[in-house]
Parts: C-alpha cells; structure tokens; sequence
C-alpha cells in the first residue's frame, strides 16, 4: 500500500480560527467505493474539534480515518509537530505519514536525547550512560523512534557496578513518546501502553502481570545482550543472548523501546 500525508502546516494559529465549541471537518478525493450504502473516501478524512475543558483551558482533538488494504496492524504512522514563531504569533504545524512502512530504512534506532537526569546519551545516540552509580532511578531512556515490526530493540551489557543494590534493569515497551511531558524516574510510572521486565517480572501498566519467570535480568553479565521485539502478531518476544521467548499478546502499534539504567547498571549499547 502506498503511503498516504497530511499536511496542516499553518492552518491554525493556536487554533485561534476556532471557536470554543468550534469543529472543522475536512475531506479531500472524490469518493470512490461503498462502505454502508454509500460513499467511502479513499483520502485521509478528518475533523478537528476545540473546545476548554473543566478548567477553562483549551483542548483539540485531532481525528482522523482512511480506507486501508492490508489490515490496521500492517500500518505505520510517524506523527510530528513543532511551534514556530510567525509574525509575531505562534504557529502550531504538524504533520503525520502512515502507510506499510513510513520510518525510513536511513532513520536508524537510536536513544532519545531527551532521558533522565541520571544518565547520559553518547556514541552517536546508541549507547546509554549512568552518571551516578549512588543513585538508583532517574536513568529512563526512550528510543528516538516508534520501533518497526519485527524490529528488535537490543542492548548489550558493557558495565556493571557491583552488587550494591542487587538488581540493575528495565526494559520495555510504550506506547507512550519521548516527546509526550517529563521523562519519568522509573518505567513502571508509565501508566499506559507499557510492557516492562524488571528482575524475573512482567509488568503491564505498572502491575504485576507475570512472576518467577525462569529467565532472571538481573543475573545478565557484561556482554550478555537483551532486547524486544513487537512481531507482526501483536506478541512482546524477549530475547536474551538471541534465544527468543514469547512474554505478552495484543501488545498495541505503535511502541517505543524503553530502557532503565536501574540499580547497578552504569552502561549498555544498542547492538544495531
């Protein structure tokens, strides 16, 4: 399936050409086949809504729908915005691809240099740092992008301090992007759309969902290597040293990789 684009570059200043309880809906294409008797677009169809909530600040919800061939899991979306200054105003442009394949091959995975204040990104972004061993949270990174399926998300242990506080990683899955408010002291504060293994435990939204699995993170060594992958399926594999084991179904698309410099761990890097 060809990728499709949308495109609301300077439409809205602030969304100040919308009232409070203000909507606009846009379609663009002829219409081309029938879905319930009618007409089914074969463009992108969408509708903003802006309206002030509860507490008198404004809120507007994007929404948006297209007819697909091949399924909803096969499709990727890479959706961005950023807030630029325009004759004096701020402009609010955002944009988004979706289609079979819209991160391109040359945007490698990477950490997000936006992470906790205990660790530092270095090596180019594939290597993730603790800046001090004393403290225990505080070291979440995120991966720079949504990860593809049946892409592995795979670090490798490079150092370890000791044994001070007897256990040493998280790593997991989110829904939830970089980009999306403060980067949390520890993973198991994400409270949606997040898969994490801490010690020999599978937690989904911060609760305990899986206990006393066989396979222990805390007992990895320097060189071992861990990842995740979101399989075309939907299932959450793990992989340790390779060997792949099946931990969660119906995991959502998309997910970032998520990884936590937690306890002993000073350092590991990405293997790709």
């Amino acid at each position: 399936m060809a990728f499709g684009f949308l495109s609301l570059a300077a439409a809205l200043i602030l969304w100040g050409g919308i009232s409070d309880h203000g909507a606009v809906a846009i379609s663009s294409e002829p219409l081309e086949q029938s879905c319930t008797g009618g007409s089914l677009r074969s463009a992108f169809d969408f509708s903003i809504v802006s309206r002030k909530n509860e507490s008198g600040h404004r809120v507007t919800k994007v929404e948006g729908h297209r007819v697909i061939d091949n399924g909803t899991d096969r499709v990727q979306v890479d959706f961005k915005h950023r807030v630029v200054e325009c004759q004096g105003r701020q402009t609010l442009h955002f944009e988004g691809l979706f289609g079979d394949n819209v991160i391109a091959p040359k945007d490698p995975l990477r950490f997000h240099p936006k992470c906790g204040k205990n660790v530092a990104i270095t090596n180019n972004g594939k290597t993730i740092e603790k800046l001090n061993g004393e403290e225990r949270l505080y070291g979440v990174a995120f991966t720079n992008r949504p990860l593809r399926i049946n892409e592995l998300f795979e670090v490798v242990v490079n150092h370890k301090s000791g044994s001070k506080f007897n256990y040493f990683m998280g790593i997991g899955v989110t829904t939830v992007s970089p980009n999306d408010g403060d980067t949390p002291n520890h993973i198991n504060s994400l409270k949606s759309g997040t898969w994490v293994l801490y010690h020999n435990q599978l937690y989904n939204n911060g609760n305990l969902v899986m206990n006393n699995r066989k396979t222990h993170v805390d007992h990895l060594k320097v060189g071992d290597r861990i990842g995740l992958m979101r399989t075309d399926s939907g299932t959450l594999s793990l992989f340790i040293n390779g060997k792949e084991e099946a931990i969660a179904s119906n995991v959502p698309y998309p997910v970032y990789g998520v990884f936590e410099c937690y306890g002993d761990i000073i350092k590991v890097t990405m293997t790709s």
